[in-house]
């Protein structure tokens, strides 16, 4: 495959109506501090059959006001990813299972003194046919 999948997990939560007033990036450019953020880090990965499906692993920081703002995103977030992302079709695309390898929990940001949640998810994807 030849997409970043950062790309894929970046524009299916920027479609979710939830996080509308969240910025939503795969690096912090263009964020003010204090402002409500979901950053997603490509931590790896492997391709699992061979020119079908690849595995994505992701850590995503969610950053708050306050501790109880970056737990919300963090947990609607995932109950966006765990629940409704697998069976989607993203950027010509299928989404084929999300794992979550490790549930939302604080990691204070104290080179911003943000309040921080981080997310360990995986998720299974494999291009779709279009001939």
């Amino acid at each position: 495959m030849r997409i970043d999948p950062a790309e894929i997990l970046v524009r299916y939560l920027r479609s979710l109506e939830e996080l509308k007033h969240v910025f939503i990036g795969g690096d912090m450019v263009g964020r003010k501090i204090g402002q409500p953020a979901i950053i997603v880090d490509h931590a790896g990965g492997e391709r699992v059959v061979r020119h079908r499906m690849d595995r994505f692993d992701f850590t995503l920081n969610f950053f708050g006001k306050s501790k109880s703002e970056a737990a919300g995103l963090a947990y609607v977030a995932r109950e966006y990813l765990l629940e409704r992302f697998p069976d989607q079709v993203v950027s010509n695309y299928y989404v084929a299972d999300v794992r979550e390898v490790d549930s939302p929990v604080t990691l204070p940001d104290y080179g911003s003194d943000e309040s921080r949640f981080v997310h360990q998810i995986q998720f299974f994807i494999f291009e779709v046919d279009n001939g």
